[in-house]
């Protein structure tokens, strides 16, 4: 009996192997956690102002097939200049497909997000000599789009790189009169990324 458990148990594990080992970070089930942060100061010496711009981006996305994750990302920025102050946050969803060897260490992907961003500017204009305070309502909608390379430094954690381009239609309001317009943007951004599976 107990030669009978045992070749059973061996079994049972030998059954289950694959699918432990077919288990990797981009696995259909899995998720990823991940962010993006920033930080800049500039001084201009014509003006004598220091302007800084802070600004962070969590993202939470599940993968629903291998390879490719469905899910949300967080904005929210801080700039300073002066006595000029802007604040946004927004929130929408993102997607993520990942490309190449699943088994890597490297594992390269493209990105996409959309989201609704709320932003509100404080600031002080001078109208013929007098200093005026201005506030000024804005409400975006940012279209992301990246292509970026995670490399894992342990089986769960990576470091990530992404270059991306982002476009964003803005509708500024200010003592009723509002402006539409449009920003585009590229860069870099760096980041962590966790996977838990």
């Amino acid at each position: 009996m107990q030669m009978f458990s045992s070749r059973l148990a061996l079994g049972l594990l030998l059954a289950a192997a694959p699918a432990f080992a077919q288990s990797t970070a981009v696995s259909k089930g899995s998720w990823i956690i991940s962010g993006s942060a920033g930080f800049s100061q500039s001084h201009d010496d014509l003006s004598d102002q220091t302007q800084t711009f802070v600004n962070a981006s969590p993202t939470a996305l599940m993968f629903i097939a291998s390879r490719f994750a469905v899910g949300g990302t967080v904005t929210a920025g801080y700039s300073k200049a002066g006595s000029s102050k802007f604040t946004s946050f927004g929130v929408g969803p993102s997607a993520r497909y990942y490309m190449g060897d699943s088994s890597s260490k490297w594992l390269s992907f493209v990105s996409a997000s959309v989201f609704p961003q709320w932003g509100s500017s404080k600031l002080t204009t001078f109208v013929n000599g007098v200093a005026t305070p201005v506030d000024i309502d804005q409400t975006n909608l940012a279209m992301d789009a990246s292509l970026g390379l995670t490399r894992l430094l342990v089986t769960h954690v990576g470091v990530t790189g992404e270059a991306y381009f982002t476009r964003v239609k803005r509708s500024a309001t200010n003592g009723g009169t509002t402006n539409d317009f449009t920003t585009n943007s590229f860069g870099l951004r760096f980041g962590l990324t966790a996977f838990l599976y």
